[in-house]
């Protein structure tokens, strides 16, 4: 519903460093909180790159749906480490526009702040001081 739907936003700067780091050959995993089927299809709808995927997961339950996984704040940090050898990267960069994201951005080198709230601004200062950049998407 939500893909057709005209009012739902992608941020065009999103999708330019998204391209940019594909065409880089850069390694791109997406970390969401989202359930994995809802992003993977926003992915194929716009015509993203293949890129690797660590979200939320969900099972069937007495006919209803519930959450087997929610990757969601130290939960994304513990799914990354389990799928992936970070000691092989030399940078790891981050992208969030949310304070409950500052355990996985601690895992990165390069921290991207996406328009953050006054709220999330002061708490992301505090765990980052200045090891961050701070981006207005449109």
């Amino acid at each position: 519903m939500y893909l057709n739907d005209s009012s739902t936003i992608i941020f065009k700067d999103a999708v330019q460093k998204l391209f940019l780091h594909f065409s880089n050959t850069d390694e791109v995993v997406v970390v969401s909180g989202a359930s994995d089927w809802m992003v993977k299809a926003i992915f194929t709808h716009n015509h993203f790159p293949n890129v690797k995927f660590v979200c939320s997961k969900e099972t069937r339950f007495f006919g209803g749906i519930i959450s087997k996984f929610h990757c969601y704040a130290s939960r994304k940090v513990e799914r990354v480490q389990e799928l992936f050898d970070l000691e092989k990267y030399d940078l790891i960069i981050g992208y969030s526009d949310s304070s409950v994201d500052i355990p996985i951005l601690k895992l990165c080198n390069k921290r991207y702040i996406v328009n953050p709230t006054p709220s999330c601004f002061k708490k992301f200062t505090r765990s980052f001081n200045k090891e961050m950049v701070i981006l207005s998407w449109a």
